[in-house]
């Protein structure tokens, strides 16, 4: 025997084990293909659903922490006025304070910072005494001039 032979018979042999062997006309019912197009869609879904939440991490982690410091900053801020306003003796919210109360005013703000949150006054740095000082105008006790 030839190897083509060989090989066919096998082939032949392999496809009756397996059930795969040609049907004949006559006693061919109609096959229905099911299409498993719901697995696939819930194995795509999982993979990009995957990739989403990667993305979503990754952009959380990259720009998230610049603006939580930026509102705890402003309430920081507005904490050491508050504060600050509060233990200076002739500083009241809404009245303008003489430039020597509203020295000791921002001292006073500014050594809050320092000392509950060393690390936001660093990251500030030369920020902080004119955060301090917009603060102040805001609740109308500094003329916006002294901020410049």
């Amino acid at each position: 025997m030839k190897f083509s032979s060989v090989f066919a018979v096998s082939v032949a042999i392999v496809f009756a084990l397996l059930g795969l062997a040609p049907a004949h006309a006559a006693d061919a019912a109609p096959q229905v293909v099911v299409i498993p197009w719901g697995d696939w869609l819930k194995e795509l879904i999982v993979a990009v659903g995957g990739v989403a939440v990667t993305l979503a991490s990754f952009l959380v982690a990259k720009f998230v922490p610049s603006y939580l410091r930026l509102f705890i900053t402003d309430g920081m801020v507005t904490n050491a006025v508050n504060t600050a306003l509060a233990q200076v003796e002739g500083a009241v919210a809404g009245q303008k304070l003489p430039l020597p109360i509203a020295n000791a005013v921002v001292a006073e703000a500014v050594s809050y910072i320092v000392a509950s949150e060393p690390k936001v006054a660093k990251w500030l740095g030369d920020k902080l005494q004119p955060l301090v000082l917009a603060k102040l105008s805001a609740l109308g006790c500094a003329p916006v001039a002294a901020i410049g």
